[in-house]
């Protein structure tokens, strides 16, 4: 291949795979992003890597002077990367789906979340998904070292079940974003009374008979389909969702 060309052709591989990595990135910090298009960035990411396999040992000495211009694109390659995992970018979608779930797809996203790293959004999509199932694994979340994470766990379990299970354990919540309060900011954070997985797990055993088998409570209540307008102290967001989503389920 001319020299010429074969720098074009280079170039054009890395100018793509630059410009597809940062949208990689912004799909992983973004709601706006939905399963299809991260996986079409992804193979098209792994297809302009393919392209530059192509010239085996060779590659880093041609791909050498582009350096400066390519950095994030190199880095990659160098790395021995391949496109992010979709689990990188699915928090924020799932956290939409969830609000949008039926009961046919609910245990496929609650799978999902499952299988994330805890985080107060995840508690709160399965929060949203209302599950019974959700219940027993959130309450083992209550254990958390992230206080963050625990609490969330805790709110999750209060939504579905209407109790409260604040323990004796109170805690100095630190920034949520990890960083380290100095002396003046540490006298005005948030304290909050850790949950008390005994309480919500006796709680539940008295739910438990009465929930179990329903796709969707919150509150305490089961609200499968629309009449869940008629339940008291619901969460609006909730009703709203039920009357959206759930058809009626017909007696065994």
């Amino acid at each position: 291949m001319p020299a010429r060309l074969l720098t074009t052709h280079v170039e054009a591989h890395l100018d793509e795979l630059e410009s597809l990595l940062s949208l990689r990135a912004a799909a992983a910090a973004g709601r706006h992003w939905t399963l299809p298009r991260v996986l079409e960035v992804d193979e098209r990411i792994a297809a302009h890597v393919a392209a530059l396999q192509l010239f085996g040992a060779a590659l880093p000495s041609v791909i050498a002077p582009f350096i400066p211009e390519h950095p994030l694109a190199i880095a990659f390659i160098h790395d021995g990367s391949r496109p992010v995992a979709p689990a990188a970018c699915a928090m924020s979608e799932l956290g939409e789906q969830a609000q949008l779930a039926t009961a046919e797809n609910a245990a496929t996203i609650a799978a999902a979340l499952w299988a994330l790293p805890p985080s107060t959004e995840a508690h709160e999509a399965l929060a949203d998904l209302g599950r019974p199932a959700d219940v027993p694994p959130l309450i083992v979340r209550f254990s958390e070292e992230n206080v963050h994470h625990a609490l969330s766990a805790g709110n999750a379990f209060t939504v579905l079940t209407g109790c409260r299970c604040d323990g004796q354990q109170r805690v100095v919540l630190p920034p949520i974003d990890g960083s380290a309060p100095d002396v003046f900011e540490r006298e005005f954070l948030d304290q909050a009374w850790l949950p008390d997985a005994a309480l919500a797990a006796a709680h539940w055993q008295r739910l438990r008979p009465t929930l179990e088998q329903a796709s969707r409570i919150n509150r305490g209540y089961i609200v499968d389909d629309a009449t869940a307008e008629a339940h008291p102290g619901l969460d609006r967001r909730a009703v709203v969702a039920a009357a959206a989503r759930f058809r009626r389920v017909a007696p065994p």
